[in-house]
Protein backbone atom coordinates (compact mmCIF):
# COMPACT_ATOMS: atom_id res chain seq x y z
CA UNK A 1 0.00 0.00 0.00
CA UNK A 2 0.84 3.73 -0.78
CA UNK A 3 2.12 5.34 2.38
CA UNK A 4 0.36 8.53 1.29
CA UNK A 5 -3.04 6.86 0.45
CA UNK A 6 -2.79 5.70 4.51
CA UNK A 7 -5.07 8.52 5.87
CA UNK A 8 -8.03 7.17 3.49
CA UNK A 9 -7.22 3.87 3.85
CA UNK A 10 -7.76 4.36 7.75
CA UNK A 11 -10.95 6.34 7.28
CA UNK A 12 -12.40 3.92 4.49
CA UNK A 13 -12.16 0.24 7.15
CA UNK A 14 -13.39 -0.17 10.38
CA UNK A 15 -11.65 0.39 13.58
CA UNK A 16 -9.22 -2.73 14.10
CA UNK A 17 -8.91 -3.95 10.57
CA UNK A 18 -5.94 -1.92 9.51
CA UNK A 19 -2.86 -4.21 8.13
CA UNK A 20 -0.59 -1.26 7.86
CA UNK A 21 0.03 0.02 11.61
CA UNK A 22 -0.06 3.67 12.35
CA UNK A 23 3.77 4.28 13.77
CA UNK A 24 5.09 2.47 10.22
CA UNK A 25 2.88 5.21 8.35
CA UNK A 26 3.84 7.61 10.57
CA UNK A 27 8.07 6.80 9.98
CA UNK A 28 7.27 6.04 6.38
CA UNK A 29 5.41 9.36 5.41
CA UNK A 30 7.73 11.28 6.76
CA UNK A 31 4.92 12.72 9.31
CA UNK A 32 7.16 12.31 12.25
CA UNK A 33 9.87 14.12 10.65
CA UNK A 34 7.89 17.30 9.57
CA UNK A 35 6.05 17.38 13.06
CA UNK A 36 9.52 17.14 15.37
CA UNK A 37 10.71 19.84 12.77
CA UNK A 38 7.40 22.31 13.31
CA UNK A 39 7.65 21.70 16.92
CA UNK A 40 11.31 22.37 16.60
CA UNK A 41 10.53 25.55 14.96
CA UNK A 42 7.64 26.88 17.49
CA UNK A 43 10.20 26.19 20.08
CA UNK A 44 12.40 28.61 18.34
CA UNK A 45 10.20 31.30 17.24
CA UNK A 46 8.95 31.18 20.72
CA UNK A 47 12.13 31.17 23.05
CA UNK A 48 13.77 33.82 20.55
CA UNK A 49 10.82 36.00 20.28
CA UNK A 50 11.81 35.82 16.40
CA UNK A 51 8.42 37.71 15.77
CA UNK A 52 8.72 40.32 18.23
CA UNK A 53 12.37 40.72 16.33
CA UNK A 54 11.12 40.85 13.04
CA UNK A 55 8.17 43.20 13.86
CA UNK A 56 11.00 45.21 15.64
CA UNK A 57 13.33 45.20 12.33
CA UNK A 58 10.15 46.15 10.23
CA UNK A 59 9.38 49.02 12.34
CA UNK A 60 13.43 50.43 11.99
CA UNK A 61 13.12 49.39 8.53
CA UNK A 62 9.61 52.13 8.04
CA UNK A 63 11.31 54.92 10.55
CA UNK A 64 14.64 54.42 8.31
CA UNK A 65 12.23 54.72 5.09
CA UNK A 66 10.20 57.78 6.69
CA UNK A 67 13.31 59.14 7.47
CA UNK A 68 14.78 58.98 4.33
CA UNK A 69 11.63 60.12 2.46
CA UNK A 70 12.17 63.32 4.83
CA UNK A 71 15.82 63.90 3.62
CA UNK A 72 14.70 63.27 0.04
CA UNK A 73 11.88 66.59 0.19
CA UNK A 74 14.36 68.55 1.76
CA UNK A 75 16.78 67.89 -1.05
CA UNK A 76 14.12 68.83 -2.73
CA UNK A 77 12.73 71.92 -1.33
CA UNK A 78 16.66 72.81 -1.39
CA UNK A 79 17.23 72.08 -4.92
CA UNK A 80 13.87 74.49 -5.95
CA UNK A 81 15.73 77.57 -3.89
CA UNK A 82 18.72 76.47 -5.85
CA UNK A 83 17.18 76.70 -8.67
CA UNK A 84 14.83 79.37 -7.61
CA UNK A 85 18.22 81.22 -6.88
CA UNK A 86 20.11 80.21 -9.91
CA UNK A 87 17.35 82.29 -12.04
CA UNK A 88 17.58 85.41 -10.36
CA UNK A 89 21.59 85.32 -9.66
CA UNK A 90 22.34 87.45 -12.66
CA UNK A 91 19.79 89.87 -10.90
CA UNK A 92 21.50 89.20 -7.38
CA UNK A 93 25.08 89.89 -9.33
CA UNK A 94 23.74 93.11 -10.96
CA UNK A 95 22.35 94.11 -7.29
CA UNK A 96 25.50 93.69 -5.62
CA UNK A 97 27.51 95.52 -8.27
CA UNK A 98 25.65 98.53 -8.04
CA UNK A 99 25.92 98.40 -4.28
CA UNK A 100 29.71 98.35 -4.43
CA UNK A 101 29.71 101.37 -6.95
CA UNK A 102 27.83 103.11 -4.82
CA UNK A 103 29.53 102.41 -2.13
CA UNK A 104 32.67 102.32 -3.67
CA UNK A 105 31.61 106.22 -4.84
CA UNK A 106 30.51 107.50 -1.34
CA UNK A 107 33.80 106.09 0.09
CA UNK A 108 35.19 108.03 -3.04
CA UNK A 109 33.91 111.13 -1.58
CA UNK A 110 34.38 110.53 1.63
CA UNK A 111 38.02 110.16 1.50
CA UNK A 112 38.30 113.58 -0.67
CA UNK A 113 36.28 115.32 2.48
CA UNK A 114 38.60 113.82 4.87
CA UNK A 115 41.75 114.57 2.76
CA UNK A 116 40.93 118.26 2.01
CA UNK A 117 40.10 118.71 6.14
CA UNK A 118 43.63 117.03 6.98
CA UNK A 119 44.74 119.55 4.28
CA UNK A 120 43.05 122.23 6.35
CA UNK A 121 43.98 121.10 9.04
CA UNK A 122 48.23 121.35 8.09
CA UNK A 123 47.60 124.49 6.44
CA UNK A 124 45.82 125.96 9.55
CA UNK A 125 49.01 124.14 11.93
CA UNK A 126 51.23 125.36 9.12
CA UNK A 127 50.52 128.73 9.48
CA UNK A 128 50.42 129.21 13.42
CA UNK A 129 53.64 127.36 13.58
CA UNK A 130 54.76 130.17 11.47
CA UNK A 131 53.27 132.55 13.40
CA UNK A 132 54.86 130.62 16.40
CA UNK A 133 58.39 131.16 14.74
CA UNK A 134 58.03 134.57 13.22
CA UNK A 135 57.41 135.69 16.70
CA UNK A 136 60.30 133.92 18.21
CA UNK A 137 62.83 134.79 15.79
CA UNK A 138 61.27 138.99 16.21
CA UNK A 139 62.23 138.69 20.13
CA UNK A 140 65.44 136.97 18.89
CA UNK A 141 66.26 140.17 16.80
CA UNK A 142 64.76 142.19 19.45
CA UNK A 143 67.23 140.70 22.11
CA UNK A 144 69.96 141.09 19.50
CA UNK A 145 69.43 144.74 18.76
CA UNK A 146 68.64 145.27 22.32
CA UNK A 147 72.14 143.66 23.06
CA UNK A 148 74.02 145.32 20.15
CA UNK A 149 72.74 148.87 21.12
CA UNK A 150 73.21 148.69 24.50
CA UNK A 151 76.91 147.29 24.44
CA UNK A 152 77.20 150.62 21.51
CA UNK A 153 76.02 153.04 23.94
CA UNK A 154 78.22 151.37 27.18
CA UNK A 155 80.77 151.90 24.51
CA UNK A 156 79.65 155.43 23.86
CA UNK A 157 79.22 155.94 27.15
CA UNK A 158 82.53 154.93 28.44
CA UNK A 159 84.28 157.44 26.00
CA UNK A 160 82.74 160.75 27.86
CA UNK A 161 82.95 162.39 30.25
CA UNK A 162 81.00 162.37 33.12
CA UNK A 163 78.82 165.81 32.35
CA UNK A 164 78.55 164.59 29.32
CA UNK A 165 77.46 161.23 30.28
CA UNK A 166 75.07 163.12 32.57
CA UNK A 167 73.28 165.10 29.91
CA UNK A 168 73.18 162.03 27.72
CA UNK A 169 71.39 160.04 29.85
CA UNK A 170 68.84 162.78 30.32
CA UNK A 171 68.20 163.34 27.05
CA UNK A 172 67.33 159.14 26.96
CA UNK A 173 65.10 159.84 29.83
CA UNK A 174 63.02 162.06 28.04
CA UNK A 175 62.91 160.81 24.73
CA UNK A 176 61.82 157.50 26.64
CA UNK A 177 58.19 158.02 26.62
CA UNK A 178 58.06 158.59 23.59
CA UNK A 179 60.03 155.19 22.35
CA UNK A 180 58.08 153.27 24.94
CA UNK A 181 54.63 154.81 22.83
CA UNK A 182 55.44 152.97 19.58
Amino acid sequence: MNPSLYPFYLLSTPHGEHDVPFFEWLVSTNVFNILLVAAILSYLIWRFNLFGIFDKRGEEICRDVEAVERQKEEALRHLDEVRARAKNLSAEVEEILSQARASAESLSVQILEDAKADAEKIIESSKRRIEVEQKAAAKDLERRLMEDALSDARAELSSMDAPQRKQSVESFIDTLPSIQAK
